[in-house]
């Protein structure tokens, strides 16, 4: 039904009373501006950009290093052809998962920049993330030398998740709280940080990343 304006709504039930349809589009258009998407799945091109000689050894259940994966020269120069310059890239692995979310913080102590993210290993993990709660707690330091901010999942209201699948760079926020849930596997990710090294809002990069034409549509 197309709504105009002099043309009498539709009703429909709300919670045992009614809305006028023009009154119910204008919530859920209010809710669709409201919900806030916390990935976005990349059309980047992957298949040249670890050198296929390099393979990450586990040694322990929770692992994080700085600069350690060798992403080719090819695979620098087309990130670059869009306008994406690296700051660094981190490794993850787990085998385990935790009751604590985090937020990744710069060496200035402002949260990080929106991440592209590539999974090894771990098929049907899932990276959830949270609302804020009212308490921001101190920084704490990972044992690669970078900044966080921990949060008991139990204190946070869950607000998105995605399985991110093998072969893909995601782009994922990690200025707000969020959590990988190992499934079946362990898992290893690859997680790519861009320039600048100063806190850019989500949105201001969601939007960046769109009139570059890299996102697929959620």
């Amino acid at each position: 039904m197309v709504l105009l304006d002099g043309i009498e709504p539709t009703f429909l039930p709300y919670h045992g009373s009614v809305l006028p349809l023009h009154t119910m589009g204008a919530i859920i258009l209010l809710l669709n501006i409201l919900m806030d998407y916390c990935y976005y799945r990349t059309n980047l091109d992957t298949k040249n950009m670890v050198d296929p000689t390099w393979k990450y050894v586990p040694k322990k259940i929770w692992d994080l290093q700085i600069n350690i994966v060798p992403l080719t020269e090819d695979f620098v120069s087309y990130l670059e052809s869009f306008g994406l310059s690296i700051s660094s890239t981190l490794l993850f692995y787990t085998n385990i998962s935790y009751n604590y979310a985090h937020v990744d913080l710069l060496d200035s102590g402002e949260m990080a920049n929106p991440a592209l993210n590539y999974v090894i290993d771990g098929r049907h993990s899932k990276m959830n993330w949270y609302n804020y709660p009212k308490e921001v707690p101190p920084p704490s330091l990972t044992p690669a030398g970078t900044l966080y901010h921990n949060y008991e999942l139990k204190d946070l209201e869950l607000i998105d998740s995605y399985e991110i699948t093998t072969n893909e760079l995601t782009l994922v926020r990690v200025d707000i709280p969020h959590a990988i849930a190992v499934k079946r596997e362990p898992r290893i990710c690859i997680s790519i940080r861009l320039k600048p090294k100063k806190h850019l809002n989500w949105d201001v990069v969601v939007e960046e990343f769109k009139a570059k034409n890299l996102l697929l549509p959620r």
